[in-house]
């Protein structure tokens, strides 16, 4: 089923699980707080919510503009977003988090140097830097799964429940 976040095709309580996967960064900054309360509104009081989007605004990018991002979110926004909406936060924290010197790198210092258009930062790579870049990503998965969360990252995940 295809429909817009601001306004779900589901009638309300109708789900015990919800997820968000980097969708709400791509909308126009202040209209957050309607999907915020849509995915609130569509899951059962004690149903999980799980969001994940992009985090911190020095991290704006090309492929970033490219993919229509429209905004990024700080760990205390993305909170008192889905606290607002009657949602229980039970956990948030940064990802993507042990490439963040590479990122930062690369968005503030490698990208205004090139002065080229908004273009998709997704591209194939060699083999041995793909298994380099997933050792990182790893590592991170296991400091999460132990309930550890980072201070910063490119990304936040909430994992919050549907209180009332």
């Amino acid at each position: 089923m295809q429909g817009d976040i601001r306004s779900l095709p589901f009638p309300d309580a109708a789900f015990d699980l919800v997820m968000s996967l980097d969708v709400i960064a791509h909308l126009p900054r202040g209209e957050e707080h309607l999907a915020a309360r849509e995915l609130a509104r569509v899951a059962r009081r004690g149903a999980l919510l799980v969001v994940r989007t992009s985090a911190l605004d020095i991290l704006r990018s090309r492929h970033g503009a490219f993919a229509f991002e429209r905004q990024r979110f700080t760990r205390r926004r993305l909170m008192g977003l889905f606290a607002g909406a009657g949602i229980r936060v039970l956990r948030c924290t940064y990802s993507n988090s042990l490439l963040l010197p590479v990122a930062l790198f690369k968005f503030r210092l490698w990208e205004p140097l090139l002065r080229q258009p908004p273009q998709s930062g997704v591209q194939p790579v060699a083999p041995w830097l793909d298994r380099l870049l997933f050792a990182p990503l790893a590592m991170e998965a296991a400091w999460i799964a132990k309930g550890k969360n980072f201070p910063a990252g490119q990304s936040l995940l909430l994992i919050g429940e549907k209180m009332l």
